[in-house]
């Protein structure tokens, strides 16, 4: 098994065929690495990294100084920037993909079809916690068996909070061709995942003139019913914004903070009387991030 290091996003997803596989840029190989090459691929992949982050930070210093398209703010009293200058009025909310790896023909006959001029997701873009086997059909099988904990139990959630299987599974997600049709409606020019591994930068209008946004619910937290006990959930948390193409830079990406956020299209000029304008606020919460335990006798009894 090779060895893994904490990254930022998906790394290189070992036992992926081609019609799934994701090398995001920050990926490690999925080849063996001899101990000098890997301290050496460490050492350029952190300066390169410390490179682009400086350079995403000037970029997001020079929209801060001249004004986003789609604003997006993290405290949400603060004043909001010009809109995109394309007109939303179809925003499309939608949740839970799919629970195993199977076609997903809903967004070519269904989601393109209705032309949304946004998409928000609304929790359970993949199921990070989920076996990919039918644990009732094969229930020797080793992701179907473990030692109940405060997070994990058999024979369904023993893969709760595993990090290498959410990244295969959000890996999938992101590059299932129903999804990257999507994409490529949403985002010109992105959907086509060898030109494009990494997905597109779903917040910026340059990128997704219909932008893509969203906010995790449980299983794409890596955890059913889930709480702020998840381990590694600075690295959950990144795996997500990574799927939706959310800069390094983000606010969202604070270790300390959820991803709560928010978003205003169709911005008026100050002073448009409430009849006459388009303008659509749109506020995200986070659920997970922050959330407390239920209580024991709550736990007993479910």
């Amino acid at each position: 098994m090779m060895e893994r290091q904490p990254l930022n996003g998906f790394d290189g997803v070992e036992g992926l065929d081609d019609e799934f596989s994701l090398v995001y840029p920050s990926a490690i190989s999925l080849k063996e690495r001899t101990q000098q090459q890997r301290y050496q691929k460490l050492f350029w992949g952190s300066l390169a990294g410390n490179v682009v982050a400086l350079v995403l930070a000037v970029v997001a210093l020079v929209f801060a100084l001249l004004g986003s398209p789609i604003e997006q703010q993290t405290g949400l009293d603060s004043k909001n920037q010009p809109s995109s200058p394309r007109e939303i009025s179809r925003v499309a909310f939608g949740s839970c993909s799919a629970y195993d790896v199977r076609p997903q023909p809903i967004w070519e006959n269904a989601i393109i079809p209705s032309a949304p001029d946004a998409w928000v997701w609304l929790g359970d873009f993949a199921y990070l916690d989920d076996t990919l086997v039918r644990c009732s059909a094969t229930p020797s099988a080793p992701e179907c068996n473990c030692t109940a904990t405060f997070m994990s139990y058999p024979p369904n959630q023993c893969l709760a909070g595993n990090l290498d299987t959410a990244r295969v599974r959000m890996a999938r997600q992101v590059n299932s061709p129903g999804y990257r049709a999507f994409l490529e409606y949403m985002c010109p020019g992105h959907g086509d995942k060898f030109l494009h591994p990494a997905p597109p930068q779903g917040s910026s209008p340059s990128v997704c003139p219909r932008p893509v946004l969203g906010v995790y619910d449980d299983h794409d937290w890596g955890w059913n019913n889930g709480n702020r006990r998840l381990p590694h959930k600075t690295e959950f948390k990144n795996l997500y914004l990574d799927a939706l193409g959310e800069p390094a830079s983000s606010p969202r990406r604070n270790a300390n903070n959820g991803i709560q956020t928010s978003y205003s299209f169709n911005q008026s000029p100050k002073g448009t009387p409430t009849s006459e304008s388009k303008q659509i606020d749109l506020f995200i919460t986070d659920g997970r991030f922050y959330r407390d335990t239920l209580p024991c006798q709550v736990r007993r009894n479910s």
